[in-house]
């Protein structure tokens, strides 16, 4: 059966939005995985030593991914190919963020989400918790937010925080927050970075001041770990407080 290719999470190029698109041909995955999770470095280091100018991180990923890669794309079994993506496709989203290849971690996570879903998975539905959130945010009445509502939120003020920042790269600014270990930690993390750059917010944005009254509200205390595709999707979602 086509692989579609889905743009989930709706972002543009200069060109426009992002088009969905089919593949139906094995080759024409292996090249969109070669191209968008391996950042052009797979097929040429299948079966050799893989190419020592690389950083030691994606060097140890190509080693531990590639055997499952060459038996699903060489041999046509796909038995590891699925469980790669499932264990190891937020590894390919955050190495291209910690080297500020934002569009590339964009297209990783919309390529992990489209494989998922052609396995039968069920994919959080973005749009909808958006929708949700600016609706809780724009209410007087605070409602609590759920587990994924949290960390999606949590993406979104961090990545509006890290902007304020003058005169750098920023993406790998995200790095101290991919390391919390759960909610606590994470809340503790925007709390430190906001009042680095609470003098570049209005006190009197109110969207934002709300977001972040009720994220530091949230109790639960939940693994970052199990929830860390939904604040990568957060952070590289377009973002509502620009």
């Amino acid at each position: 059966n086509p692989v579609y290719f889905k743009n989930y999470l709706g972002f543009k190029t200069n060109e426009g939005m992002i088009e969905d698109t089919s593949m139906s041909f094995l080759y024409e995955l292996e090249e969109k995985v070669h191209e968008i999770f391996y950042n052009d470095q797979l097929k040429n280091n299948y079966f050799k030593e893989v190419y020592s100018k690389l950083d030691n991180s994606f060097q140890n990923l190509i080693y531990i991914t590639r055997t499952g890669m060459v038996n699903y794309f060489k041999k046509f079994d796909d038995r590891a190919f699925y469980q790669i993506i499932k264990k190891h496709g937020n590894d390919f989203i955050i190495e291209h963020i910690l080297k500020n290849r934002e569009f590339k971690a964009k297209q990783s996570i919309n390529l992990k989400f489209s494989l998922l879903e052609h396995k039968g998975e069920k994919i959080m539905d973005i749009k909808s918790m958006k929708e949700e959130i600016l609706t809780k945010l724009e209410t007087s009445n605070y409602e609590p937010l759920e587990s994924e509502e949290f960390f999606y939120l949590c993406g979104q003020i961090t990545k509006y925080l890290i902007s304020q920042r003058k005169g750098e790269q920023k993406a790998n600014l995200l790095e101290p927050f991919l390391r919390a270990n759960n909610s606590k930690r994470l809340k503790e993390n925007i709390k430190n970075v906001y009042f680095q750059y609470s003098h570049a917010i209005s006190i009197n944005y109110i969207k934002f001041n709300n977001a972040l009254s009720m994220v530091m509200a949230y109790e639960a205390d939940d693994k970052m770990s199990e929830k860390i595709d939904v604040f990568l999707v957060g952070a590289l979602s377009d973002n509502i407080f620009f």
